[in-house]
């Protein structure tokens, strides 16, 4: 056998690296999807049971889905809700279908914001008045486009109670969704599972929060002071779960696609559109760490394909042996991948596709990094916030 050159050591050392990479994120997200479990309607509980609920949303211009968010979130079972939404400067029919609704019932309560006050984003605001007026056990946060099953409320507070959970997270379904946006949310999810066996381990630092469902115990909301540290925070719903974690709760995510629906995004271009407010916040609005981050994931999206070239062209077998390894490591994904599109519903060809979503989060990420900076901030909800505003005032 003929020694190996030095470009061949390298060679197969950044693909036996890449292997290893891809290896560790497979055996993560089987770790994670393993840790997070189907949520099911429970069976009904006697009426002296149920506990207390106040479900929580802002809604800015969501006329078309507004009422059923609404009149789901009443109609859960098994607990003592109470819905109080806020009507975020709607220039729709959204805050006259919320009054309409409260004087059908008086466990809505509407609040309506007329103006965003310095210091603020329009729905960390939002949701800050709407939490002064809850006076229930439990808080549910979900999107105003969020549609609940009866019993959504009432299960999320059951996996959070079995597992002396402070703070807990459901997956839900998404509405309207095609073959190549599956295939996105399929990639997404793996490597959210990734994230949800580090916070339900509690070997590794992590944190997760899910914008259609975030449930905390309503004493654990006030000891980490609420959406207050939340006030200029893009990523809400995620960094509500860091301030979970450090005000000493648990927390637990599970799937629930029979219960918890979302229009969230249908298409690769909507998942684009989507994340171009809060891709570039995940990395801190920083720049440097955007660039690392993109280039990273450019080695190594590219390591296994580059891998099936190095197995056909390369003369040593150590060399061959690493490119085929590295293609195989990258294929372990779709085991959990396959897992992933069962829990929502969706075919094989989900699985299958998700190589593809990887790129497609990847381009995101640049995307809304070169929008934000062309623009010098995002546009959220119709206003328009100062990058050296949201850098300032993000949650660390």
């Amino acid at each position: 056998m003929t020694p190996l050159t030095a470009l061949e050591l390298v060679l197969a050392i950044a693909l036996g690296v890449g292997a290893f990479v891809w290896l560790l994120c497979a055996a993560a997200a089987m770790l994670g999807l393993g840790s997070m479990p189907v949520v099911r309607e429970a069976a009904q509980q006697a009426p002296g049971d149920a506990p207390t609920v106040s479900i929580l949303l802002a809604a800015r211009d969501e006329a078309a889905r507004i009422e059923q968010t609404v009149r789901r979130a009443l109609a859960q079972t098994d607990v003592h809700a109470q819905v109080i939404a806020a009507d975020d400067r709607s220039t729709d029919g959204t805050g006259a279908i919320l009054e309409s609704l409260a004087r059908e019932d008086d466990r809505l309560t509407v609040v309506r914001v007329d103006a965003l006050p310095d210091g603020w984003l329009g729905k960390c605001h939002a949701l800050h008045l709407c939490a002064r007026r809850a006076q229930s056990e439990w808080m549910l946060f979900i999107d105003a486009d969020t549609w609940l099953e009866p019993g959504a409320a009432r299960a999320g507070i059951d996996l959070a109670v079995r597992a002396n959970a402070g703070h807990a997270c459901l997956m839900p379904s998404m509405a309207s969704t095609t073959l190549p946006g599956r295939a996105t949310l399929v990639a997404g999810t793996v490597l959210m599972a990734c994230n949800a066996w580090s916070v339900h381990s509690r070997w590794l630092p992590g944190y997760i929060g899910v914008g259609a469902y975030n449930l905390v115990r309503a004493d654990v909301y006030r000891a980490f002071g609420g959406h207050e540290p939340l006030r200029m925070e893009v990523l809400d719903d995620v960094k509500l779960g860091l301030l979970a974690n450090r005000a000493g709760a648990r927390t637990r995510v599970g799937f629930a696609t029979d219960l918890v629906e979302v229009e969230w995004a249908g298409s690769v271009r909507g998942f684009m559109r989507l994340l171009e407010k809060n891709a570039y916040a995940t990395q801190g609005f920083s720049t440097a760490r955007t660039v690392a981050l993109a280039l990273f994931g450019v080695v190594f999206l590219v390591s296994p394909w580059a891998g099936v070239l190095v197995a056909l062209l390369a003369s040593h077998p150590l060399v061959r042996t690493a490119g085929v390894g590295a293609l195989l490591a990258h294929l372990a994904t779709l085991i959990p991948a396959v897992i992933v599109a069962r829990r929502y519903g969706w075919g094989a060809s989900s699985a299958a596709l998700s190589p593809l979503g990887y790129w497609v989060a990847l381009l995101a990420g640049v995307n809304s990094a070169i929008r934000t900076l062309a623009a010098g901030g995002v546009r959220w909800r119709e206003t328009f916030y100062p990058l050296k505003s949201l850098r300032r005032g993000r949650f660390r």
